[in-house]
């Protein structure tokens, strides 16, 4: 019995130290940050199917990947890139840059192939962004590793970004009658960095089920599927999801509505001080006003917004 005691002791001691090495390798691995394949494909997912496309696409990307074989994304229908006054509705025009700073991009006309699955990860983009700062290290380094994605928010304060608890009272029926409920603003889809892992996968597969069998705004469906929660036959989708700083990855509303004083009337601002981004997607004269942030920025005239209303 006592030589049996001491084996049992001896392999949980083993199984202890085995434990905390691998706390200590993931606590290291943390502190230098993670760091990617030598390729564009994930571990333990294998390499895409060797086609014309998928060549094509990866020579592509190895060319413009930043260290850590981060790309950013932009997908647009002809209504954003107007090419047909018949579908264009917003009076845009299109404008497209090789490299702002250290973010690389490119332009690439192929169909999305099969092997998007394997990919570490992607940023996608809708095109009525101004991107001011490079977006990839600004992402939280834990959103490589616990989370399946990130996206920027429709929300135009700090509450209705993260979050808020909120109550409703029924007078009827006295001091119980009360209760508690969270609310806050969808996460905008047109900007969002998504993972390729399972739970991630199912969640776009859901959406495109949706899609696929009625007419609907793919936003609204996004989040009903991010965020509803499970109940009765209904299972959730369980992805963990962060939303990012609402005051840098900010949406027009914010920028020339709810935190107007903040910007308006324009001066020469620090780099340091610049918002990552801004996405127009509250007003539909999203042109002049992406061309009034960029000149205000980068081009160097800080009151180029200055003429323009809190609404378009």
């Amino acid at each position: 019995m006592r030589r049996a005691a001491a084996s049992e002791a001896r392999a949980a001691a083993a199984e202890a130290r085995a434990t905390a090495a691998e706390a200590r390798a993931a606590a290291a691995s943390a502190a230098a940050g993670s760091t990617p394949p030598a390729d564009c494909t994930s571990p333990g997912l294998g390499k895409p199917d060797n086609t014309e496309t998928n060549r094509k696409l990866e020579a592509a990307l190895q060319r413009v990947a930043n260290e850590r074989k981060e790309v950013m994304l932009s997908l647009a229908n002809d209504v954003m890139m107007c090419t047909n006054r018949k579908t264009c509705w917003w009076n845009g025009g299109n404008a497209f840059c090789t490299k702002r700073g250290d973010a690389p991009s490119l332009r690439l006309e192929l169909p999305v192939p099969s092997a998007q699955q394997n990919s570490r990860g992607a940023d996608v983009v809708d095109l009525d962004l101004v991107f001011l700062k490079e977006p990839l290290p600004r992402r939280p380094r834990k959103a490589e590793t616990e989370l399946e994605g990130w996206a920027s928010t429709d929300g135009f304060s700090k509450s209705w970004a993260g979050g808020q608890i909120s109550s409703v009272h029924e007078p009827k029926m006295g001091w119980g009658g009360g209760g508690l409920y969270v609310q806050h603003f969808t996460l905008n889809v047109g900007c969002a960095f998504l993972r390729p892992t399972p739970r991630a996968v199912l969640l776009l597969e859901r959406v495109a089920d949706q899609l696929s069998k009625a007419a609907a705004w793919d936003q609204q469906v996004f989040n009903s599927e991010a965020f509803m929660l499970s109940h009765g036959s209904y299972n959730g989708s369980g992805v963990a999801v962060r939303v990012m700083q609402y005051d840098q990855f900010m949406n027009s509303k914010v920028f020339f509505f709810s935190e107007r004083r903040r910007f308006f009337p324009g001066r020469l601002t620090a780099e340091a001080d610049w918002p990552v981004m801004v996405h127009f997607n509250y007003h539909p004269d999203k042109h002049k006003r992406m061309l009034c942030v960029w000149e205000r920025y980068v081009g160097g005239k800080p009151d180029a917004c200055d003429s323009l209303p809190q609404a378009g």
